[in-house]
């Protein structure tokens, strides 16, 4: 269950190096354009079209930090910007950060997703 985040708490984010000695720890949830596919079996009962129905990913991995942004491994697509990335600690579900963008090679897969640590966006949130 997650409590109620108001003005009075601080987000909690562990520092980077945890995030990232914990591999395949972390869950994604998010609105991806290309979810749900009805052609593809065990899915085609979600009539709502594709990015109107939440995926879930679970085993991502934290594989860098850099200036408060996060790299990760979950999978990403348009539409999915904002969704959360999940680590559970001590039992406890946290918001560690918000996808927000992709890197892709000149091929045009994708070569790494980047994510906003959610403490960063506390602290703008309040001005410091």
């Amino acid at each position: 269950m997650f409590a109620r985040i108001t003005r009075e708490h601080t987000l909690f984010c562990p520092k980077s190096n945890t995030l990232i000695k914990n591999q395949k720890k972390f869950i994604f949830v998010g609105y991806s354009g290309d979810f749900p596919n009805p052609k593809k079996r065990g899915y085609d009962f979600l009539s709502a079209g594709p990015g109107w129905t939440a995926s879930f990913q679970g085993k991502c991995s934290i594989l860098g930090d850099e200036q408060n942004i996060l790299f990760h491994d979950c999978d990403t697509t348009g539409g999915s910007s904002g969704g959360p990335i999940i680590g559970v600690m001590n039992g406890q579900p946290y918001i560690v950060a918000l996808n927000n963008a992709e890197r892709k090679r000149f091929d045009g897969s994708t070569l790494v997703n980047l994510a906003v640590k959610i403490d960063f966006l506390d602290r703008l949130s309040r001005g410091n």
